[in-house]
């Protein structure tokens, strides 16, 4: 038993936990804001695999949702799905990062800003790799082009 007990604990202390997100209990509910949220899409249903999802209050104008991670940190991917309970969806959005609100930067490849890929579904989960990853304490998440409405369930990585 006790050899059992200390090679698990060995095992398990060499794995790293990737996802830095309301899933694994990295983030709490109070580290989520958003530019708008729906009456009916509580941010605790913004996590992957939940029965929900974040749904802005409208779909007009610059809509967002944002993790606070209260400290500067490296995110290496986004991971998104839609909205399970309803057939809606981001099918495309933009990032920003920034460790104050008020200095965000929106996130380029080659000099532009980097316009991700969605969802098409409401259950696929849809991995964007940042390559070079941010660095930064506030990461938002941008719907552009949906399905209907603007609703996600996030996560995030940190390798």
């Amino acid at each position: 038993m006790f050899l059992c007990v200390v090679w698990c604990i060995l095992v398990n202390a060499s794995r790293r936990i990737c996802n830095v997100g309301i899933s694994t209990g990295f983030v709490k509910l109070s580290q989520l804001s958003a530019s708008s949220v729906h009456s009916s899409c509580p941010f605790q249903e913004s996590s992957l695999n939940s029965e929900g999802a974040w749904c802005a209050a409208q779909n007009e104008g610059d809509q967002w949702i944002q993790v606070d991670y209260l400290v500067a940190r490296t995110i290496t991917a986004i991971l998104t799905q839609g909205r399970v309970d309803y057939v809606q969806w981001v099918a495309s959005y933009r990032l920003s990062y920034g460790n104050t609100t008020s200095e965000m930067q929106y996130y380029q490849e080659f000099g532009n800003v980097k316009v991700f890929v969605g969802n098409s579904d409401v259950s696929t989960i849809v991995e964007n790799d940042l390559s070079p990853p941010i660095h930064a304490r506030f990461v938002r998440i941008h719907p552009m082009s949906y399905h209907k409405h603007k609703c996600m369930r996030i996560e995030m990585r940190d390798c």
